[in-house]
Formats: C-alpha cells, structure tokens, sequence
C-alpha cells in the first residue's frame, strides 16, 4: 500500500519491508525499537533468580511468573545471579520468557554480581537489561560432559551452530546486536564497531556480516572484549555502551526508581521456599524412585491387608506425584488422564476378565508412559538429551518395580511375623506364624500319635494288587502300603520295611518265610 501511495504522487520518503529496517533509516540504535508494553501504570513482581539453571529453576521462574502475571503484574523484574547451568533448560526458560510479550508483560534482568552462560541467556531474554556498574554477564560457550564423573570439554560445531542461530534470533526479537551475542557463545567471532555510510548510525558486526554488507557500513575500531580467542563478557558500563543493557544502576531502590514503580509499592523479592525445594526433592529421580515404590508397596499391603489405610497412602503418594509435576509444569491434564484410563484398564483386568492380556499390558503402557511424561517437559532438548531424559524416568520407574517385587517377596514369606502387621492378617484357629501351614490341636491328635498298628518287621499279605501301592492286611488290620519295588501281585506275603507317618514301605517275602498262611 506504500507503495501504491507512492505511485500516486504522496511524499514518501521510504518504503520498509520489516519493522527493525527502521533504526538503518533514520540512524537510531536498534533499542530505540524496545516497547514499553503496559497501560501506564506499572504493578511490578520482583522473583530472585539465583544458582544453578536447571529444572528446579525453570519450574520456580515458570510458576512465580504465572501467578505474578494471573494477579495482574505487568512488569516482572527478574533479579538474576547465576553462574550458568544446562543449555536446555536456559533454551526453555528463554522461549518463556519471549513468549509473555503476547500477554503485554515487559520483563527486565536486574543483575548485581553476574549472569554468565545459562544465566546471560535469561537476562537476554528480558526486554530490558540492568546491570550493576561491575556486574558480569556473557559467556555463553556450550561445554559438554560425555559421562558422570568426567571433564567437560568444548562442544562440537554441530552443537555450536545450531545455538549460535538460536542466540542471533534472541538478539533479533529483543533488539541487541547479533554479532555482539553471538561473539558470546563462539570464541572464534570477532565483533567490530561500524558505521552506517549514509545514516551515521553506529552499530557492532562481526566480519562475516561487514564483509556482505560492505556497500552500507564502514568498518570501525575492534571491540576489544571479543579478541585473543575469548567468549565475550561485559561488565555492567561496558554493556551500557555497547547497547546491550541500559545504564547501570547500584541497588535494586534506583532500579525501581528507573522502571517508575510507585513508592508505595510493595517489592519485596519472591525467593526459593521450602516448598520450591519440596517440589525438586520430589521431582528428581530419587524422589521418584521412593514415591512410586511406596505407592506400589501400599497398593500390594492394601490387597493383602484389606483395612483402607495402606489405599488411602498409596492415593496420597500417587497424589504427591502428580502435584509436584503439576506445579513444576511439567505435568498437565493430559498426564492424568492417562494415568486413570491405565488404573482402570488394570482394575479391569484384574477384577472382571480371567487370565492376563490386552487390558492388562495396555494399562501397565499407559501408567508408566503417563509417569514418564509428567517427569519431564522435552522443550528445547535434542533428540540424544531427550532419549537420556525418558531413560532416567524410566531407570526410576524400573528400579521401583524391582525393589517393589523383592520387597512383595520378603513380605509373603514374613508378613505374619511382622509385629503390627500380623495383626490385621485373618488367620485360622491353631495357625503359627514359624509353621509351613495350619496346626491342629494336640488333643485331636493324641489318638493318631498313640495308636501304632504296624511296625518294621511285621509281616502280612497284599490284600491287593500293589501299583505300587496298595491294600495289605498285617495281623488283624488293613492298611494302606506302598512296595519298596517293583509290582507286588494279590495274596504275595510282605513285610514291613519302615514306617514314616501314613507311609508304609513293604517288601515280597519268599512263602516259606511267612508264617502267617494265607
């Protein structure tokens, strides 16, 4: 449409494809496009970002932020110091924090000591950056540690180039100098200032981009910060003159006073509580390992000990499961849904059809596919990083089956001798918990003990054929035997071997060693 306006004779001076072509036309650096997103009034959230990046933090940043922006901030202060920490995790919290510009929320980064490498990718995904006067912040290299327990080294370029574009597109979206951020995660770019041939605007380029835009730019003095094969860091000052933040503030009072939050206005930091850290301690493998097996272990206690405690454990624990995923935003209605459709199937399985099958195994799928996805998140990681992820889940899962089947096993042979426990067992009358089965009274007994009709050494007939047991009559009674050998024919004499209890173990006689005749 410009350009039609053009054709019919209004004075346009320009016509510009795309917004940021805008500072190039009439010599503005490139924060002169920052918004200030809001209505005027400014109702801030101050959260304290600090430590290591990784899950925990995503969760704690993720979270805080939500229920500041659902009870009605418009301007979230991040106040970040941090040494760095996982490049997935930072990627995510990144892709967060761009994404609540839809929400017309403006996020700063106040950092006081240092936002390095993880920690620099946060604050360079705030609209707007300050820094105290010596604060640190940049580099952004990505090392790798190939296993537990060995060095980390320099990634690879294959892992490199993919977060370099990662890095520019960030630095494109909030406005900053591509070549500046980009100096920060690759030790090889060197960053030059330069100058706008026609405009006068100065700005900051690597070599590569002077060089495809020669006809524009003239090439300036080196940024020194970005030589002798170093990641490039800032400290507060050097970063307000390279355009990256705005100018340093010394406390977070001229930090509020920059931003116009009201005096009045509580800004108290929201920091990590004891329920943040409740929530890391059930959200890592260990706390996974020990939820997931008690929960099994009161399910299998509640169907062997039918009292409606051990059901109502396993409930809270599955429940404690779940609210820690839900509030570390990794888990969703989609994980729950899942995990109830699997309980059921199972129950089906278990209470109205025979044998074991297809509900039974497609139950089993679900649970442990829903516990798997509500562990984790998978944004912003590899394919290798989130095979890696899906194994640990699924090593804390296999680990708990197997401790719960070694456990199931000890508790058959020695749950009548646990103390309170073989108290909500159901036993028989005369049953004993060192017996291998029921024992009966020793009064009924008494007669079967004292009444011994035959003993090694007697002698009678087979009263049958024995196959190789049989009927034998020995004095006046008849008992059953069994042949020591082979087939015993009707009416052979026998003698008694030995006696074991009912057993009785005969053997052929010659006939003229009977004496009892038939």
């Amino acid at each position: 449409m410009a350009q039609d306006a053009a054709d019919a004779g209004f004075l346009v001076t320009a016509v510009l494809r795309e917004r940021r072509e805008i500072p190039k036309l009439f010599g503005l650096p490139l924060e002169a496009l920052r918004e200030d997103r809001g209505d005027g009034s400014v109702s801030a959230r101050l959260i304290k970002v600090s430590g290591i990046v990784d899950q925990s933090m995503y969760q704690f940043i993720t979270r805080n932020s939500r229920e500041a922006v659902d009870a009605g901030a418009n301007v979230l202060i991040f106040e970040i110091d941090s040494p760095g920490g996982l490049k997935h995790v930072a990627e995510a919290i990144s892709r967060y924090l761009c994404d609540l510009e839809s929400r017309k929320v403006k996020t700063v980064a106040w950092i006081p000591n240092e936002a390095m490498s993880g920690g620099a990718i946060i604050a360079l995904s705030c609209d707007q950056i300050i820094m105290a006067p010596d604060a640190q912040l940049g580099d952004i290299g990505v090392i790798l540690q190939i296993g537990p327990g060995e060095p980390f080294e320099r990634a690879p370029e294959k892992v490199v180039s993919p977060f370099v574009v990662f890095v520019r597109g960030l630095a494109e979206r909030k406005h900053r100098s591509p070549g500046l951020l980009e100096a920060m995660v690759d030790r090889n770019v060197t960053v030059f200032q330069v100058r706008h041939r026609k405009t006068g605007q100065v700005a900051y380029m690597t070599k590569s981009e002077i060089d495809s835009h020669a006809d524009e730019w003239i090439q300036g003095p080196l940024v020194l910060e970005s030589q002798d094969n170093r990641l490039l860091t800032l400290n507060g000052n050097r970063a307000a003159e390279l355009g990256i933040a705005d100018a340093p503030c010394s406390n977070v009072d001229e930090v509020r006073l920059r931003l116009s939050v009201p005096e009045d206005f509580n800004l108290q930091p929201v920091e990590q509580s004891w329920v943040d850290t409740f929530i890391v301690i059930l959200g890592s493998g260990i706390g996974t390992f020990f939820l997931i097996t008690l929960a099994i272990i009161c399910v299998y206690l509640e169907l062997h000990l039918p009292s409606g405690f051990f059901g109502i454990v396993a409930t809270l624990l599955i429940a404690l499961f779940f609210w820690s995923r839900f509030l570390g935003g990794t888990a969703g209605t989609l994980e729950l849904v899942l995990f109830v459709i699997g309980l059921g199937l199972l129950a089906i399985e278990l209470f109205l059809i025979p044998g074991f099958g297809v509900f039974g195994v497609s139950g089993i799928l679900l649970i442990v596919g829903s516990l798997i996805m509500a562990s984790h998140t998978f944004s912003g990681m590899t394919t290798g990083e989130r095979f890696t992820e899906s194994m640990s889940s699924l090593t804390s899962i296999a680990g708990a089956m197997v401790t719960v089947f070694v456990i199931g096993i000890i508790l058959n042979r020695y749950l009548p001798s646990i103390p309170f426990l073989n108290r909500l067992i159901l036993t028989p009358p005369g049953y004993s918990a060192t017996a291998s089965g029921p024992l009966l009274k020793r009064s009924l007994l008494q007669h079967a003990e004292n009444q011994t009709p035959v003993q090694p050494g007697d002698r009678g007939i087979a009263a049958s054929m024995l196959r190789p047991s049989g009927k034998a009559r020995i004095g006046q009674h008849y008992v059953d035997v069994v042949s020591d050998g082979g087939f015993i024919d009707h009416n052979t004499p026998i003698e008694v071997l030995r006696v074991a209890g009912k057993r009785i173990v005969v053997r052929a006689v010659e006939p003229e060693q009977n004496s009892d005749s038939a």
